[in-house]
């Protein structure tokens, strides 16, 4: 599978031809075949409204997860956080990327609780419900921890590993073919990962898609310190962009 919007929509295809219905955590259970679409926004927000956007013309819909606290993007800002309402009034959820080690030992001794006070954090940012809390970089100890969030669905639960078929597309490599998954009949609840970052129109390789958004840090950059800076295309110039 190549990592482009067309292959994505292709993929789209195959799993409804295989007669899987797309669910959300809750829904999936009223589905005797059923798959759970995610996603995690670990890098870029704009990305992900690009196929949140695809998946919304597919009439599909996913669970995007946002980290509170990235190095990456600012979720408090206005325009970041304009986009992931954005995803959401394209009629999917979203949910919590909880990373652990935002967090020191001493903290971690009760992982369920900062998890807590995250999603309220982001409920309270957002102005709007979540339901699910997805790991990023999680610990061997958290992944086995099969934490009980109630009332919101920890999407590494046992559940939805175990009982779940799970693939995933993390840096940039499925670790399974995921089309003979959906192709092979053996499973009637798939729960598959993927990650907006990776999908362009057109193909390109790990190393062209990291060097890339390193590359386009430095616009980024230029036109955030236009908003701040009065004159600053007379102080830089054009070709500093």
């Amino acid at each position: 599978m190549q990592f482009t919007y067309g292959a994505y929509r292709s993929l789209i295809r195959i799993l409804r031809e295989n007669d899987y219905v797309f669910a959300d955590y809750i829904t999936c259970d009223d589905l005797k075949k059923s798959v759970i679409s995610r996603h995690d926004i670990d890098y870029s927000i704009e990305k992900a409204v690009e196929l949140a956007a695809l998946e919304a013309e597919e009439n599909v819909k996913s669970t995007y997860f946002v980290l509170l606290s990235s190095e990456f993007y600012n979720l408090a800002a206005k325009e970041n956080k304009d986009k992931i309402l954005q995803i959401n009034r394209l009629g999917h959820d979203v949910g919590l990327h909880f990373d652990e080690l935002n967090y020191d030992d001493d903290c971690k001794k009760n992982v369920p609780k900062l998890i807590l006070k995250e999603v309220q954090m982001l409920e309270d940012l957002l102005q709007i419900e979540v339901k699910s809390v997805s790991m990023h970089r999680p610990s061997k100890e958290t992944l086995e921890a099969d934490y009980d969030l109630y009332p919101y669905i920890n999407s590494y639960g046992k559940k939805f590993f175990k009982q779940f078929k799970y693939v995933s597309d993390s840096r940039r490599r499925w670790r399974e073919d995921v089309v003979n998954v959906i192709e092979s009949g053996n499973y009637e609840k798939l729960h598959i990962l993927t990650h907006a970052f990776w999908y362009h129109k057109e193909e390109k390789d790990l190393y062209t898609t990291i060097k890339n958004f390193i590359e386009q840090g430095k616009t980024d950059r230029y036109y955030i310190l236009d908003k701040n800076i009065t004159d600053l295309k007379n102080i830089l110039g054009e070709e500093i962009k």
